[in-house]
């Protein structure tokens, strides 16, 4: 499930794979020969060949449109060759035959996130989580896409309910906290951010959240700690010494904003808010020429990106 931010587990190719392999001892010959194309795609797709699995599962299918796992395997041999759309059918298909199959409402939920449908696949991961309670990576699912689509309460609802089956998953607890930051909830995500870390003390991410509730408040020695801890856990992460510069620029240590932020940008050459917070540093010292072009790099960088998500 992304993320991460990571930040969310979703349905792949081994849970898939250990369906199939469940499916054989399923079969009870809803006819002979639908029967004999359903165990070829079976076989076929244990060998990785699943453009030809699909072909005798579609085959299956129209001599026998009744058997829901038939409908399954084919979602899964589509899922398999990225063709992800095409799985929605098959597993919508299933589903309708066997209403209580939450295996299969996972993996359409996983289809639809593939799909960039992001709201269907909540409703289909809320669906699976109905049917099997007890499994933790589909409250993540949910979690993860209401995050992505600013549903920021559902996600924080989700992520607790993961973290209520595994008490000690410093994933979860980190997601609650950055959803309680976005929604200026600053002491649950504190709260949340030193939970995740009482587990994984070695876990960059929840000092961030921690630094960035504490720059909010106005606490800019609290955060400068969290992220200079942050970034010495991990030094390849960019959002701590992007932080770090930040909170530097308002304690009007110039020299320092600088220097981390040109290393975030190192690690991130491609982000465009980073050369906007260098170009308020370099202004900040006097260097009118080297502002303008870390503001014109911002500018590009923001037009190519809005250029290219239109296509």
């Amino acid at each position: 499930m992304p993320g991460g931010e990571r930040k969310g587990p979703i349905f792949n190719s081994c849970g898939e794979h250990d369906r199939i392999s469940t499916v054989v001892s399923k079969v009870t010959a809803p006819s002979r020969s639908a029967a004999e194309h359903h165990e070829a795609g079976i076989a076929l797709a244990s060998q990785r060949r699943f453009a030809e699995a699909v072909k005798e599962y579609v085959e299956a299918a129209r001599l026998n449109p009744k058997f829901s796992e038939t409908f399954y395997n084919l979602g899964v041999a589509y899922g398999e060759l990225s063709q992800w759309k095409a799985a929605i059918k098959p597993y919508n298909q299933a589903i309708h035959l066997d209403p209580r199959d939450w295996q299969a409402y996972g993996n359409l939920g996983a289809d639809y996130v593939n799909s960039r449908q992001y709201a269907k696949a909540i409703d289909a991961f809320r669906r699976a989580a109905e049917l099997n309670p007890q499994d933790m990576a589909l409250f993540v699912s949910i979690g993860f896409n209401c995050g992505k689509l600013k549903r920021y309460t559902e996600a924080i609802e989700a992520y607790s309910r993961a973290s209520q089956l595994r008490p000690d998953f410093a994933i979860g607890w980190y997601n609650i906290g950055l959803f309680h930051s976005r929604q200026h909830h600053y002491r649950d995500a504190i709260m949340a951010a030193e939970r995740a870390l009482a587990i994984d003390p070695d876990y960059a991410e929840p000092y961030v959240i921690i630094g960035m509730t504490r720059r909010e408040s106005g606490d800019l020695d609290g955060a400068i700690s969290a992220f200079k801890r942050a970034a010495e856990i991990n030094l390849t992460f960019m959002e701590a010494q992007a932080n770090l510069g930040a909170a530097y620029l308002e304690c009007k240590q110039i020299d320092a904003a600088v220097r981390e932020v040109q290393w975030a940008i190192q690690l991130r050459p491609e982000e465009p808010w980073l050369y906007r917070t260098l170009g308020l540093a370099h202004w900040k010292r006097r260097e009118v020429i080297a502002a303008a072009g870390d503001w014109c790099r911002t500018i590009y960088l923001y037009l190519r990106r809005s250029l290219s998500s239109r296509t």
